[in-house]
Order: C-alpha cells, then structure tokens, then sequence
C-alpha cells in the first residue's frame, strides 16, 4: 500500500472512530469516509479490496441515514479475511461440548406526560430523582452496566465477553432535560458507555457493550404491527421510525456502531415486525423462548399457565425432548433443546408473497425470572444437570439467554449489574462461557435458507433451519400470552365494559389514520434531519405529527385504572398527532389516498369450539363505508405451505367466504375523573360471529381470514392475514378445556357456542361453582335459539348427565331453584328432549326431596 493510500485510509478510519466515539452521527462523514475508502486499495488483510466495497455500498440504497455506520464498522473489525477464519476455527475447537451464555438488561422510563417536562412530572420525580430504588437506578443509567466490562475487558481467557442493553429513546430524553436544568445526571452523562464502547471489542471486534436496537417510546410493536403493504404506503412506518429514532439517539449518546440486534418493547414478538426490522437494518431479534416451543406440533403442557397454543399457530414439526426447568412464576416450563438455539423465521407479505427472514434469539424464561431474585447466575445449573446430553452439536451448541429489566424488580444496582455477568463467566470453567449475541451468532450461526427466487424484487427461500414463532412477551406480562392481553384487555369485553386500555388503543387507530394520510401528501422520516425533528417535534406539521403519534403507542400508558393520568397520555399525544396532520390534510384540500385504519384482528375464544368471535378497531378520516371478513378453508388443516400465508395469486386458494362485520359504539365511561382525556377521534368496534362449516366426524377446521375495510372515498385496507383453527363442538377435551374457556364460550353471546359449553359441563361433572352459577345463568336468560341448539344435541342424545357424586349433588341443588320460576319450568318443558336428558337420569334418586320436585316439575 502507498503511503498515500495509508493516509487515506487512516482517514476513513478516523472518521469512522468519530463516528465510534460519539462525535458524530455518522451521516454526515458519509461522503469523507468512502473518499477513504475509494482512494485505497486495502486494508491489513490484502484479501478486502477497499474499492470494491465502496461500489457496492454505492449501488445500495442510502435511504437509511445510519447504514454506512454499519458498514464502516464491518470493514475496519480487528481480525480479518484467514486471521477472522482461523480465530473462529480456534474458538470452536477450544469450546467444544460447552454451554454458551448471554445475559441482556432493559433500562427504560417513559415521557409519562406528553408535552411536560419530566421535573414537572411526580411520577418521574419518585422513579428516578427521589432516593431508595431512585439512588440505584441512576447508578445503572450512568455506571453500572459498565461494570463487569471494565473488570473483565483486559482478561484474554474472556475474547467474548460482554452484555447487551436496551435502552429506551424516552429515558435518554429525560435524562436530557434534567441535565439542561443543572440537575443529575449532568453534561455528557453518557461518557462512561461512550469511552468502553470507544476502547474495548471482543476479538472478533464486536462491540462488548452492545446497546441493541429498540423501539423510541417502547411501542407494543407486536399489536401496531401489519406486516405488509398497501398500495405503496408504509403502513408500519412507524414502527420503522420509532427504532430510527431510537438509533439516532444511541449514536448521539454512546457513539456507533449501530447494533444488528433488537430488543422488542417488552419482548412482545410477531413475525409481523419483520419487514420493518429488515428495513432498519436490523439481524436478529430476542425472543422469549416458550413461544418458540408452544409453535411445536407435540407440545402439550396444561401447567404453562396459558391457554392451550391454537392449532393454527403449531407447526414446527418433529419430535422434541422436553426438561422442565424451575422458575418462580408458580408454573410448570418444558424447554426443548431447539428452545435454546437461535433459529430463522420468516415472514411472508400477504400480498405479494414476498419472504423476509429473521434470525431469532431465544430467551430463557424461567431462569430468566430467578435473576433478580438469586442475584447470580447460579440456576444455569439447572441446564447443565438437564440439557448436557442434548449439546451435542457443534455447530449450534446451547445458548442460554437471560433477560430481565435492568432497572426494576431488584436489578437495579451497579453491584448486580457487575456481579450476574462476571459469575457466569467464571462460575462454570470447562462449562459455560459468557458471550455476546453478536459474536455467538458469528461463531455458531443458524443455518441459512436458500434463495430460490428472486423475481421483481419477491425474494422465495427454502431449506435451512427455519420454526414458526408463536406471538407473544416475555414471563412478566401475564405469562406473555399471545393475544398480548397484559396492554390490551380480552375483546369479549370490549363492547359490554368501558377500559381506558382499548380506550387508548381506539385513540391511537383514530391518529395512525391521520397520521398516515397526512404523511403520504408530506413524507416525512427519509432524512436523518427529519427523524431529529421527529424525535424532538420540531419541524414541520407531519413530523410534529409522527412525534406526538411515537409517544401516544408507549405501552406504559396500558397499566393504569381510568382514574390514574397515565391511562389518558396515550390519548393525549393521539389528540396532539390528529390537531398536526389535520393541518396538513386541509393544506390539501382533504386529499385522501389512505385506506381505513384496521387494528390486529383478535379472535375469542383463543380455542374456540364450534364457531369463533371475531374483532377489531377501524377508523377512517373520511368515514368508513363497509368492513368485512374474507375467510377460506385451509384444506390441510394447518399452515404449511408459503400459500398458506397469500391473499392472491397462482395457485394460492381464494377466499370464497365473506361475512359483514358490524358496528358497535365504543363504551362510554360513566363517571369520568378529573384526569379524564376526551378523544378528538377514535375507531369503532367492528365485530362478527363466524360460524364454520366443519363436517360431521372431523376434529375442526382451519380458517383463514382477514379483514377488508373500505372508507368514503372508495380507499381500502386489508389487514393482515390471519390463521385460527376452530374446533368441533365435540373436541371440547375434559383434560385440556379449562374453566376460563368455558366461561368465555358462555358469555360469547352465540347460542351454539353457549349451548356446546353447558353440555360440556353437565357430560362431563364440571363442579367449580361459578361454572355453575354462569351454565343456569344461562338457562334463565336463554332465547329461542339457545334453546333449540340445546334441543338439537339432546335429540343427538349428546347431553348426558354426569354421575359423578359432587357434581350431581350440585346439579341437583341448582337445578331444583331453577325451577322454582314458573318461566323456567316452561322453557325446559318446550323442549322435550333437553327436558327428559336434564331430569330423567335422576330417577333412581326419587327419594330425594329436590330430585322429586324437579320430576315433578319436568315430567
């Protein structure tokens, strides 16, 4: 090399560290760093031509303000070409039959109040700048993630060592206006993070402390998500500017490089999120690693706490060996050994058929759990005891991934932060060795599928090692179930009862709809100007729009009663988006190309039997004109093909059912607090019964389905593509049906659905007495049409009456003062047969004072 390549290079090579350190963002050195690059043939490895690698980032698309960051940084790694193939070689053989470990902490805190500056705010003021638990959050926010890198940096038995972090755009934010007012953390808070980051890789030139991608204002994704496009328009734009937000803000406080991870909001995860990861330039993704194991067609574990996984969602298959591991949720966890290994999913666009790949990391719930309270790393014996006879791969050994808050629930001190890692890492010699996420999957990546098409810009694959993933969040969160019910209340209740949780998410439907039609006569987010201003709401009327629309998705705002202010600053910055793109709208005299706004369709019960109850939230700025289900049949009974996962196109079944949905007024509250935040505008419910036709003699059906919504100007929206297996009537299964499910199918409102659950309860002698009192509940209420279904499965003799002693001694009482109403007397006689199978099997208990009233009654 000549000494004015090398000069030139060293060029590059500095702006790439100011890029690094934190000088600069990285955008702006864009031009002076590939100059660099183009004037020089090669670094130290001749075999990277320095050249070549700037025609190819010429040739991509620079749309993404922070990809050469990227792709600097992957230049200049330490080892390179056979010195980076032989070390990897090493390490492998070095740490063969070993069990791998990562540990992850969450640092977050929201803008509890929009527009309102965090001193001004009681909540922020106890959480962070008071004492107790405050003293040692603000150690973490500053120090003490550092810790155990500090310590152990210089130790070259650890090449890999190191911790990934998440932390939130908001928390940065706070800690920034506080700063501005001569108040903790003060100037350049972040330079502790800042130099480590600047100082120390691992070996292979990854970054030690690894601030992973994440969502801004810690958005729900796994609920704002779609997944495809419509018509052009980024409906899930703002999910991508909520993560570029967020990079920007992690480059302007820790420095580069930016991370190839991400860590969901929450954990909360649906393939949905991909298309919007990808376009971030993001890799890989955690997962709670149950959702891994509940997609596999031979899991059965009653004990997980959850309902039953759908049958639409099961369909990784194979033969797995299950281990329990412990855990302080009060539930029974089976792991598999694939539930301890990063795979690939994939998302497929409904409308195009266009694949996109994800690679997933997999976090260990139940040891997860233990964290803050052992304060160690010691439960990782639990999967040497169990899960060594399993790590026999060397390809892919174990990963145990454990994630927690990192500022909550006893994890908040520096001691803990330092003491978990570093007890990992020396705890287990010849056992466990800590890593990074990003050197693991460099070392031991999943295997790759291949690409077998890529035609118009439809990418197909196929092979390699690819699971489907179940929705869902992390342990904390209502055991993470996958209808995401910890930030969004169960839809049999959203037309009977007001909740300032569907409340705020029928606000936020309401703005995204603004929001969206504002941004396609304006767009805004291409630049890295325009996501500053986004982020701190300056600019212009859209972009002041999308802020405030960031802020109103905060999942924290879905805890709260409706008479605590939290509930109602969702609504609040929802109201700030509508006033911003209205202005916008009306400079365009109302122009509109947006379809309506269609929240994630949800379906109850999870496992419904018989006939399903489908729901979701529209909204249009110009009215919605219709909103309806198309549905089919999945002729396999389950997921298994990419055409599965189509709306259209060769070959791909099409959708030959179509059913109304209707539209209920969202309820009201009746006494509204003071803090009470009225809406400027929000979606109404949109809900249908649906109804299969499963033959007689099979299990159930597979229906796929999706909602269409049509607004005044003749706009559409399809939302995404669902599955959901509806089972017959008779598979309700007394070892699997839990109480929960029954109460669910009584208050559904549909008479098949009611009338399958009472005779479920009286064949096989359910005695919880509230499934009592809600089954002759029931009855009392019961319209003609309940009555003939139950009529109808009497004459199929399907009601028989359990002998079970509890339960028939209860069965007698309740239904002995059912009759005691003239009017129930008369609804059971004008059925005959539902009155003879209710009455007759108590014959041989005459003797009975109730048993000879209720003959006496029914006979």
């Amino acid at each position: 090399m000549s000494s004015i390549d090398k000069l030139n290079l060293t060029s590059a090579v500095n702006s790439y560290q100011q890029v690094k350190s934190g000088k600069s963002s990285g955008g702006d050195l864009t031009g002076q760093i590939k100059d660099g690059f183009t004037r020089s043939e090669c670094v130290s490895s001749p075999e990277i031509s320095m050249k070549s690698a700037v025609e190819n980032l010429r040739k991509q698309d620079h749309a993404d303000p922070f990809k050469d960051a990227r792709d600097v940084h992957e230049k200049l790694k330490t080892l390179k070409g056979p010195a980076r193939e032989a070390f990897i070689k090493e390490f492998r053989e070095k740490n063969a039959g070993k069990i791998f470990a990562a540990v992850h902490w969450h640092d977050h805190q929201p803008v509890y109040r929009p527009g309102v500056h965090p001193t001004d705010t009681p909540e922020y003021m106890q959480v962070v700048m008071a004492g107790g638990d405050a003293d040692n959050r603000r150690i973490v926010y500053k120090d003490g993630e550092a810790f155990p890198i500090d310590e152990m940096k210089n130790r070259p038995e650890f090449p890999s060592f190191g911790t990934q972090v998440s932390f939130s755009g908001s928390l940065m934010e706070n800690m920034d206006k506080t700063a501005e007012k001569g108040m903790w953390p003060g100037k350049d808070w972040g330079a502790h993070y800042k130099n480590l980051r600047h100082e120390t890789d691992t070996t292979l030139g990854n970054e030690r402390l690894d601030f992973v991608n994440f969502g801004y204002h810690h958005p729900l994704m796994g609920l704002i998500a779609t997944g495809h496009d419509d018509k052009g328009i980024n409906l899930d734009k703002d999910i991508l500017l909520q993560i570029q937000m967020h990079q920007l803000a992690v480059l302007e406080h820790f420095g580069g490089p930016i991370s190839k991870g991400f860590f969901p909001p929450e954990m909360a995860f649906s393939e949905r999120m991909i298309p919007a990861l990808n376009k971030a330039g993001i890799k890989w993704t955690e997962v709670d690693n149950i959702h891994f194991d509940r997609a596999n067609l031979d899991y059965n574990n009653p004990a997980d706490g959850l309902a039953p996984p759908n049958k639409g969602d099961k369909r990784n298959p194979g033969t797995h060996s299950y281990e329990t591991l412990p855990n302080d949720l009060a539930k029974k966890h089976l792991v598999s050994p694939d539930a301890l290994r990063p795979h690939y999913t994939k998302h497929i666009d409904p409308a195009t058929g266009h694949e996109e790949l994800m690679v997933v990391v997999p976090e260990e719930r139940s040891l997860s759990s233990y964290i803050q309270k052992d304060r160690d790393g010691g439960k990782i014996q639990e999967v040497i005891n169990k899960f060594d006879q399993y790590n026999t791969d060397p390809a892919h050994p174990l990963l145990v991934l454990l994630a927690s808050d990192g500022d909550n629930n006893g994890s908040n001190s520096g001691e803990f932060h330092r003491n978990v890692p570093i007890d990992i890492a020396t705890r287990y010699p010849g056992r466990v060795v800590l890593t990074t996420i990003e050197d693991y999957l460099e070392i031991y990546p999943p295997e790759t599928p291949k690409l077998v098409s890529d035609k118009d810009g439809v990418k197909k694959y196929e092979g390699g090692d690819v699971i489907h993933v179940e929705d869902g969040s992390w342990w904390g969160a209502n055991l993470g179930d996958p209808q995401f019910s910890k930030w969004i209340d169960p839809p049999q209740y959203a037309t009977i009862h007001y909740s300032p949780k569907n409340n705020s998410w029928a606000s936020i439907i309401a703005a995204k709809n603004a929001v969206l039609t504002a941004d396609s006569l304006q767009p805004a987010g291409n630049t890295q100007e325009s996501i500053k201003n986004i982020t701190t709401g300056q600019g212009n009327n859209v972009e002041k729009a999308w802020h405030n629309l960031t802020i109103s998705e905060t999942s924290c705002y879905e805890y709260w009663g409706p008479d605590n202010q939290l509930s109602y600053s969702s609504v609040d910055a929802a109201n700030k988006a509508i006033e911003n793109a209205q202005k916008v709208i009306e400079s365009h005299g109302g122009e509109d190309k947006i379809g309506p706004t269609v929240f994630q369709p949800m379906h109850y019960p999870y496992n419904p039997k018989g006939n399903v109850n489908l729901l979701t939230y529209v909204y249009d700025i110009n009215d919605v004109k219709s909103v309806k289900v198309k549905y089919r049949y999945d002729d396999s009974g389950s997921v298994d093909t990419p055409k599965d996962s189509m709306f259209e196109g060769p070959g791909v079944k099409p959708f030959s059912e179509e059913i109304s949905m209707e539209k209920k007024e969202f309820p009201e509250l009746a006494n509204k607090p003071p803090v009470f935040v009225p809406s400027k505008a929000r979606a109404d419910i949109y809900q249908v019964n649906l109804e299969p036709d499963i033959p007689e003699g099979k299990d159930g059906a597979l229906i796929q389905y999706y909602v269409e919504a049509e607004d005044g100007k003749g706009n559409v929206t399809r939302s995404p593509l669902q599955h959901v297996y509806v089972g017959s009537p008779s598979t309700l299964n007394p070892d699997e049906t839990t109480n929960d499910e029954l109460h669910n199918q009584l208050k559904s409102g549909n008479a098949s659905a009611m009338a399958d659950a009472i005779t479920f309860i009286f064949t096989t002698g359910r005695n919880d007495v509230n499934i009592f009192n809600h089954a002759f509940f029931r009855l009392e209420e019961a319209d003609n049409k309940l009555l003939t279904n139950l009529e109808n499965l009497a004459i199929k003799e399907k009601i028989k009456l359990s002998g079970e002693p509890k339960f028939r001694d209860e069965y007698i009482n309740r239904l002995d003062k059912h009759l005691v109403k003239e009017e129930n007397v008369a609804k059971l006689k004008g059925q005959p047969h539902l009155s003879y199978y209710m009455s007759h099997p108590l014959a041989n208990q005459a003797s009975d004072p109730r048993v000879a009233r209720i003959l006496a009654k029914l006979s």
